[in-house]
């Protein structure tokens, strides 16, 4: 049985500076709102980070949601997209998430077809996200990943004035709260205001 979203708590990434390092993978920082998607049966729903219900702030995800199969969770950044297809957040809290087009991008899966995954190796959660995405499915994706080359892909995300970068260590399951499994690098002068949430709060 798949859980309250309410009821998991989300995994989050310590701050420390870039290294690339055997067993561990990194995945370019989308700037955006943390949000866990759920569907279990056929009730969908979003949750943001501070436990609010998001269902209603993006119908539009909502519906290309409801086309994937099954009954799932999926850990994700809801993000505005601006003319180069790259994540905007000043558009997004500026319209605080109405209005505007916007898309998904998962990067875990934590719960599928009624059995939790989070003790699962990340890679092979990974993997089975990647299979129930689809591959041209608009306004949805998977956030990829690249082995050990961690000051490579920190280099390619300050060239396209992205947030940073999260490594993340490849067999470590999902806890919840901070841990030395996820750690983040934000590229030097990024400027991040505070996240509110869509609805203003």
């Amino acid at each position: 049985m798949t859980p309250e979203l309410e009821q998991i708590g989300l995994m989050l990434a310590k701050p420390a500076p870039i290294r690339s390092r055997p067993g561990w993978i990194y995945e370019l920082k989308y700037d955006g709102y943390r949000i866990l998607a759920g569907r279990d049966g056929g009730a969908l729903r979003l949750r943001t980070r501070e436990r609010r219900d998001a269902t209603s702030w993006y119908p539009d995800l909502v519906d290309v949601l409801t086309k994937v199969p099954g009954r799932w969770v999926l850990d994700a950044e809801v993000c505005a997209l601006n003319g180069n297809g790259m994540p905007d957040f000043a558009a997004l809290n500026s319209l605080r998430g109405r209005g505007i087009p916007v898309a998904l991008f998962a990067f875990d899966i934590l719960f599928h077809k009624g059995r939790d995954l989070r003790q699962l190796p990340l890679l092979d959660r990974k993997a089975r996200l990647k299979l129930l995405i689809p591959a041209a499915a608009r306004g949805l994706g998977h956030v990829d990943y690249i082995e050990e080359k961690g000051e490579e892909v920190y280099a390619h995300a300050v060239q396209l004035k992205l947030e940073g970068v999260v490594a993340k260590k490849a067999d470590s399951p999902y806890i919840a709260g901070r841990s030395n499994y996820w750690l983040k690098t934000t590229r030097p002068g990024y400027m991040q205001g505070w996240k509110r949430s869509p609805d203003g709060t």
